[in-house]
């Protein structure tokens, strides 16, 4: 693994249990690509104080990949934006020729960013 910025090992703890409390110890341990979920357990509990090198280097692996991934868009975000889009674009106190606008100027925008 390429060296980079340390991590502690109680920051690398803590983002992987926010993970575990999203899905399960077992998800959590497969997504890193530990083969032992027991192993992941003991050094979320403390019980194990340096991990092998190997899980070590794996947790890491999958910290960063998650810290440089682009956030996770959540459905009720999607249909919360919708709606309000919606709202805007059939405004009835808007001129049919506005409505048509704001609809044309939403499509629009959404396809040129969809790449």
């Amino acid at each position: 693994m390429k060296a980079g910025p340390r991590l502690s090992l109680e920051a690398l703890r803590t983002a992987i249990q926010r993970r575990v409390d999203e899905t399960s110890l077992r998800d959590a341990a497969d997504e890193i690509g530990m083969r032992s979920y027991t192993a992941l357990g003991r050094f979320l509990r403390g019980e194990t104080k340096t991990p092998h090198r190997a899980n070590h280097d794996l947790m890491l692996r999958w910290f960063y990949r998650r810290e440089s991934a682009p956030p996770a868009v959540q459905r009720a975000q999607v249909d919360a934006a919708t709606s309000v889009l919606r709202a805007w674009i059939n405004d009835p106190g808007s001129p049919k020729a506005v409505r048509e606008a704001r609809r044309r100027e939403t499509l629009e925008s959404i396809d040129k960013n969809s790449d």
